[in-house]
C-alpha cells in the first residue's frame, strides 16, 4: 500500500506540473510547434530513463485540448 500511495503521489504531481506548464504555454505563446521525436531511439542511450519518465504523450494531448 505504501508503494501504491507513493506512485499515486508522483503521478498526481506530474499531472499537476504538466497542466500548469501547458496552460502557461497556451496563454503566453501565440504559436506552439511540437516536433515529433523518436522516443524509442532515445531509449538506447544515456537519456533512456529520463525520456521514458517525461510523459510526452500526456504533454502533447494537454497542449492539443
Amino acid at each position: 500500500m505504501r508503494l501504491a500511495r507513493l506512485h499515486r503521489r508522483v503521478r498526481c504531481i506530474r499531472r499537476d506540473f504538466l497542466h500548469k506548464v501547458t496552460t502557461w504555454l497556451v496563454r503566453t505563446k501565440p504559436v506552439i510547434v511540437v516536433e515529433d521525436l523518436n522516443v524509442r531511439g532515445l531509449a538506447g542511450g544515456r537519456l533512456s530513463r529520463r525520456a521514458a519518465d517525461v510523459s510526452w504523450a500526456s504533454f502533447r494531448r494537454m497542449l492539443e485540448y
